[in-house]
């Protein structure tokens, strides 16, 4: 407690200072970054695997996951959509970040494995 106000003292980002630890197991941070993954690659969640580990005192990602890709017979949606590295890479960027957000750790390195291919629906006009 600080002397004058009478308050418990702060942490760095402003949280109280609360005596004690706080851990949160691998298996969660595996869930929190496989629902991310999921999301990110815009894929059901069984579609996604997530190793995750230590390395260089953050987190290391390696996800597999199929990939949505527009209807090979559909040129305007292939017209529409980056090529395959470009969206990778994009996808790659957003789970470093919305991965580290929401466990509140760094992600170093996110390595990503394109396992197969989900052909989005054709959209037929009336």
């Amino acid at each position: 407690m600080t002397p004058e106000a009478g308050l418990p003292v702060q942490g760095g980002d402003g949280s109280p200072a609360v005596p004690g630890r706080v851990r949160v197991r691998e298996q969660v941070l595996e869930k929190v970054a496989r629902e991310t993954a999921a999301a990110v690659v815009g894929v059901p969640r069984g579609d996604v695997s997530v190793d995750l580990g230590e390395w260089r005192g953050g987190l290391a990602l390696r996800v597999n996951a199929k990939l949505g890709i527009p209807d090979l017979g559909d040129d305007a949606a292939i017209a529409e959509h980056t090529n395959l590295l470009d969206h990778v890479s994009a996808i790659q960027a957003e789970l470093q970040n919305r991965v580290g957000a929401a466990t509140g750790r760094e992600v170093h390195r996110v390595a990503v494995t394109i396992t197969g291919a989900i052909v989005a629906a054709r959209k037929r006009v009336r």
